[in-house]
């Protein structure tokens, strides 16, 4: 009868079905100053010991994804709950004899071991589990810089198919049974989530605050970030150099370092190149959302070192942040996450088909400040776009199309000298095999001063000759047509397929269309339709269209356009008679570049 109206007492304060959120207020019942049952406070301290322990020393502290084997090492064994329910047995008889369970007790204190249970279980499960409103689902992460993908996302309805291998304790009259730790998780008002998820490195990262921006602090409210820092940084924990050691890095040489040297052959062992691209490789370290807006485009022989220097910046960003890449395709893949949260992408093996077929993607990626992150079944999402492109092709051929106002390819040819040069590559591995020579060699772009470089912009690029011979093959058939014109008649005039001689810079559309398609047949080009080959016209200097009572014409200014394209492709494109001879090179045949664009149907023309 006593025991009967404790338990009922218990029920008026405590909700015996979620005790976690309830206050104790008995008081008829051991407990110490603190209000703690005396009977399991020493069980309960030696649970925590040791699960502190184990997640934030052992072995579940190393784990670097999640695994459901960590998950249960931290759960309380089933001998505990044992231990708390003898301890709950009381004499009911004078003598003593006969014991019964005193449930009101049982249900505190067993509470308190199902609440420990699931806390721990918990903590670990949203250390790589999270929810995000914004994709109306759960995202999985895995920690550390593996090669794998950085987060997964599927719905909160497969949240318990996927994971019903994970129990939890739970009271089911007065027995601990067990349940699935998923259902208990959703409705937790406590439970890990965000309503948005970013990618947002810092603007701004100098040598001395590096480790400022690694930690969970970089979490805005509701907002998951997916920056993390660099490996390289993460690994110094929070080291702080001194003034000499600052100094010294700053001053860094290539004679000092085999790493810069590398460099240096990278761009063609040409000093304005070199110094071009370390200011492209120190605005990657220091700002690390801002894009500089330009690719990087390095054509040699097979075995310049382009995997050693992929290496290298997996030593100093980790492999989460760099993409390596034969493939262009998987790139431009509309539901892949190729780009996502990534800082550098490699193509290693680039090839001429890639780089046309894609042109218009990859060169809005190369300024786009923004992604749209468009999962299969996910509602479609932007996050800010930090990707810059580094592109290798062993192809004497273009490999990229640069068009005639382009501001977005820096290419340069390597130092091939250095493929047969021995010992080059030893020790070159041994640099970057040794700490100290990458901290030094990022210490070095980390102090490197851009404020020139943020003036001019990068856009502001030495121009190479196989700069130059690739815009010129990258040429569009409406310009090598409109050279034609010009050169044709040494640009005084043009014959029509009906064969009347024009000698006026007044030239009717439909019949210059025409022409143009009978010398795409001839050339074995592919004509664009009239409209694209109108604008496409009428965007050089010197071409003006109106509209007159016979039909459309054109006007062109024949010297005007002439140095408007001469001044755009930097050379002169209009050899005639004299002129010619001076492209000559020694064995007395044209340079091939200018003898593809100047050549004329022998028939004359249009093919008469």
């Amino acid at each position: 009868m006593k025991l009967e109206k404790t338990l009922n007492d218990v029920k008026k304060n405590v909700d015996l079905d979620n005790m976690a959120t309830q206050p104790i207020l008995r008081r008829d019942i051991a407990v110490d100053e603190e209000g703690d049952f005396v009977g399991t406070n020493m069980l309960i301290m030696n649970l925590r010991l040791f699960l502190d322990w184990k997640t934030e020393t052992g072995s579940v502290s190393k784990s670097k994804q999640f695994s459901a084997h960590d998950w249960k090492t931290l759960e309380v064994p089933v001998k505990y709950f044992d231990k708390v329910r003898n301890s709950c047995l009381e004499k009911i008889d004078v003598k003593g004899n006969k014991l019964a369970l005193n449930k009101a007790k049982w249900h505190v204190e067993a509470q308190r071991l199902i609440d420990l249970d699931y806390e721990y279980k918990k903590d670990y499960f949203e250390k790589f589990h999270f929810k995000v409103i914004q994709l109306l689902g759960i995202v999985r992460v895995r920690l550390g810089d593996s090669i794998l993908e950085d987060l997964e996302t599927f719905s909160i309805s497969a949240l318990k198919n996927l994971y019903c291998n994970l129990k939890i304790y739970k009271f089911k009259k007065d027995s601990i049974v067990k349940d699935y730790f998923t259902r208990q998780w959703q409705e937790d008002i406590d439970m890990r989530q965000y309503n948005y998820f970013e990618f947002e490195p810092p603007k701004r990262v100098s040598i001395d605050d590096y480790y400022e921006h690694t930690g969970d602090e970089r979490h805005q409210e509701q907002t998951y970030n997916l920056y993390n820092g660099f490996k390289l940084e993460k690994d110094l924990n929070f080291r702080v150099f001194t003034e000499e050691e600052k100094e010294y890095m700053k001053n860094l040489t290539r004679e000092d370092s085999k790493l810069l040297e590398h460099c240096y052959n990278l761009m063609g062992a040409d000093d304005e190149c070199y110094e071009y691209f370390l200011d492209w490789l120190a605005h990657l370290m220091q700002y690390r959302r801002m894009l500089p807006d330009v690719a990087i485009v390095i054509i040699s022989k097979q075995g310049l070192g382009k995997g050693s220097f992929a290496k290298l910046m997996n030593r100093i960003m980790g492999e989460r942040y760099i993409r390596k890449s034969a493939e262009m395709g998987k790139m431009m893949d509309k539901h892949s996450n190729f780009l996502c949260n990534r800082f550098l992408v490699i193509f290693e093996e680039m090839k001429g088909a890639d780089g046309f077929k894609h042109y218009s993607n990859l060169k809005s990626l190369i300024t786009d400040k923004a992604q749209v992150l468009n999962l299969k079944n996910k509602p479609i999402c932007n996050i800010t776009h930090c990707v810059r492109f580094l592109c290798f092709s062993n192809s004497g051929s273009a490999v990229v199309k640069v068009g005639e106002n382009d501001r977005k390819y820096y290419i340069v040819e390597g130092n091939n000298a250095i493929i047969e040069k021995k010992g080059y590559f030893t020790d070159l591995h041994k640099n970057i095999d040794d700490d100290k020579k990458v901290i030094e060699f990022w210490g070095f772009l980390m102090q490197r001063d851009l404020t020139d470089r943020l003036e001019k912009t990068f856009k502001v690029r030495p121009k190479t000759e196989i700069y130059k011979d690739i815009k010129m093959s990258s040429i569009s058939n409406i310009l090598k047509f409109t050279l034609n014109i010009l050169m044709s008649e040494e640009g005084k005039g043009i014959r029509y397929k009906d064969g009347k001689e024009w000698v006026s810079k007044r030239l009717r559309a439909n019949k210059l269309y025409e022409s143009y398609k009978d010398w795409c047949s001839f050339s074995t080009y592919t004509p664009y339709n009239p409209v694209a080959f109108g604008r496409g016209l009428i965007e050089y200097k010197g071409v003006s269209k109106k509209r007159t009572n016979k039909g459309n014409v054109y006007y062109i200014d024949f010297e005007t356009m002439k140095k408007s394209i001469n001044e755009v492709y930097e050379r002169d494109m209009f050899c005639y008679d004299d002129d010619v001879r001076d492209s000559e090179d020694d064995s007395g045949s044209l340079d091939s570049d200018v003898e593809e664009v100047v050549k004329v149907n022998s028939k004359g023309w249009f093919g008469n």
